[in-house]
């Protein structure tokens, strides 16, 4: 059973979406998934909303980003891959979403033992 809160974050014209799962399916997929121990750090001095699908895919190679076509009322692109931790706290997947091949915003799944650090961002 997946347990969910959303929370929208903003950061400078970047929003970022929140989506907290429950501990235990996040601790059985990083047990069956070895590539899981990705960790990834996004600096806010400077806004990564309007750049490109190749400069994010270059940007963050380390990654390698899975890119699909799936337009929705959201976006019309995604870029994504499992992760274990985004600046720091533990989380499950990182996803970038574009539309007009320019990145519009990032979602990340966290888990949920990580919710109260998520809130208090950036500390």
């Amino acid at each position: 059973m997946f347990k969910a809160v959303i929370a929208v974050v903003l950061v400078g014209a970047l929003g970022f979406v929140v989506l907290e799962r429950d501990s235990d399916m996040a601790a059985q997929i990083k047990t069956a998934l070895p590539f899981f121990e990705t960790g990834v750090t996004i600096g806010f001095d400077s806004p990564l909303t309007g750049l490109f699908e190749s400069e994010i895919v270059e940007k963050y190679k380390a990654l390698s980003l899975a890119c699909v076509n799936e337009p929705s009322d959201m976006s019309d692109r995604i870029c994504w891959e499992y992760i274990s931790s985004f600046n720091g706290i533990p989380a499950t997947m990182v996803r970038f979403h574009f539309i007009n091949n320019q990145l519009d915003f990032i979602h990340i799944n966290y888990e949920q033992s990580a919710h109260v650090s998520v809130l208090n961002y950036p500390g």
